[in-house]
């Protein structure tokens, strides 16, 4: 004779408690097996890991000084010679890419601090509506280097006293360009400006666009390439090129 619990389980009135409670003791055992542990694992580094790129990301972005640009006025270039001084010159491409007048008045073989009370003259009397320095590094010192990045942002933060936006070109070739890179783009956004960390990343290497150590036609023309997209947005009220 069956008992009441009995025909109850049968008729499917109530069920055996194991019918619920074994679905948890699976699930623990699962979960402490070696591969869900790893894949477990490997789930959170990979959040972990989006995370901090989106976070690195986020803060590149940062408000640029006197932008949009807030008076007529010309784009100044200055620089210690890099590019020719030609229709083939990076300076000269970017002209005529963006169809803006850009003053180059870049002198060859001038050193940043030699011209420094040069520069910061032209910058007063031009007045500027944007102002774009890229000067080498000619002295790879740890002394050479902190006097270097200390004449650029003086020369930087006088530009912007101005009213103009500046716009920072690095140019480093060899085993020392990721941290002149970093150290670029850090005063550059200490000083929020805009910025292209290393100018010869995309020839650096290739002798293909060198001509000794001054890049060759196609090598400028790669060097404006890469400066242009940074440039963009930048020709609000100036003057237009005639070119």
């Amino acid at each position: 004779m069956y008992s009441t619990a009995q025909k109850n389980i049968e008729s499917g009135n109530i069920f055996p408690i194991n019918h619920y409670i074994w679905p948890y003791y699976a699930t623990i055992r699962i979960m402490n097996s070696g591969a869900i542990k790893k894949a477990l694992l490997m789930a959170i580094l990979l959040i972990a890991y989006i995370l901090w790129q989106a976070i690195g990301t986020l803060s590149e972005y940062y408000p640029i000084n006197n932008y949009p640009p807030s008076h007529r006025g010309e784009i100044t270039f200055l620089g210690d010679g890099l590019s020719q001084k030609n229709d083939h010159g990076f300076v000269s491409l970017l002209s005529k890419r963006l169809a803006v007048s850009i003053n180059d008045r870049s002198v060859a073989s001038t050193s940043l601090h030699e011209a420094k009370i040069e520069i910061e003259k032209i910058i007063k009397v031009t007045q500027p509506s944007v102002v774009i320095l890229c000067y080498k590094n000619t002295d790879r010192s740890e002394e050479g280097v902190q006097v270097y990045l200390a004449d650029l942002r003086e020369l930087t933060l006088a530009a912007q006293k101005e009213g103009a936006v500046t716009v920072l070109l690095g140019a480093e070739r060899g085993d020392t360009n990721k941290t002149y890179e970093k150290s670029i783009k850090r005063l550059a956004r200490e000083t929020r400006g805009i910025v292209v960390p290393n100018i010869l990343t995309t020839i650096d290497s290739n002798a293909r666009f060198w001509n000794g150590d001054i890049p060759n036609d196609e090598g400028e023309l790669r060097i404006a390439d890469l400066i242009a997209p940074s440039l963009e947005g930048l020709t609000i009220g100036i003057a237009q090129s005639t070119q």
